[in-house]
């Protein structure tokens, strides 16, 4: 990792010893060498993805929906995906233009 240096002239690359600034080989082939690390792990880095959201559900029935008074309550059909463990469910609350 590179520290801030104004005495320092920073170059944009990583460090690969099969490349040169100035003559100068930018890496050693033990530590220095931030290229071969990179081509090494590339299939760990693209591992690191966001998953992908469930389908959303079918067969969505709500009961006492409109009711001034108790809950809705909310059914749907099962879902076979193998890495759903729950949905979340919000609600709006409602403003008082809403009722008339």
């Amino acid at each position: 990792m590179a520290v801030f240096d104004p005495d320092v002239n920073r170059i944009p690359y990583w460090s690969n010893p099969d490349e040169n600034y100035n003559g100068v080989a930018m890496g050693t082939s033990s530590w220095n060498d931030n290229a071969r690390v990179w081509g090494e792990r590339a299939a760990t880095i693209a591992g690191f993805k966001s998953p992908v959201p469930p389908t959303a559900p079918t067969g969505v029935n709500i009961t006492n929906a409109n009711s001034n008074f108790g809950s809705p309550y909310i059914e749907w059909n099962y879902n076979p995906e193998p890495n759903i463990s729950y949905y979340e469910v919000w609600r709006k609350k409602r403003r008082k233009s809403d009722l008339y």
